[in-house]
């Protein structure tokens, strides 16, 4: 149950390697990102947030995309935050997520933003970090 990003020397790119269906639909995303001439560190990045994610999913016994809903997302920020990471890697993660997620199912997941705001002057929502109102 093991999952792992590892970098492929024949298309010079990254791709995650493990047992799940997410797995097949993360190196799919990979691959797009392949074609949208993103760079390999970018693309590196990327597959980090999604071995995270997918191991979480796995954790959590979410393995088939049916039992993937959209509220996993916002749980998975409360696990991230749990795990002492910074707000600035939350974000990333969840940022990733959420695109990933639009490129399964093809709509973006509808979530219920309790705890996450707007920045002033910004489009942009945000994880505000613990203990900010």
């Amino acid at each position: 149950m093991t999952v792992l990003l590892k970098f492929d020397s024949k298309i010079k790119s990254y791709r995650i390697l493990g047992p799940s269906l997410f797995v097949n639909q993360a190196n799919k995303y990979l691959c797009y990102c392949d074609l949208r001439n993103l760079s390999v560190l970018t693309i590196r990045s990327y597959g980090h947030d999604l071995v995270s994610l997918i191991r979480w999913l796995l954790f959590m016994s979410i393995e088939t995309l049916e039992n993937f809903q959209s509220l996993d997302l916002l749980h998975f920020i409360a696990y991230l935050k749990e795990e002492g990471l910074h707000a600035n890697s939350i974000n990333h993660r969840f940022s990733t997520a959420v695109v990933f997620y639009q490129f399964i199912f093809g709509v973006k997941p509808k979530i219920p933003f309790s705890g996450i705001t707007q920045n002033k002057g910004s489009r942009c929502r945000y994880y505000r970090g613990r203990g900010s109102s």
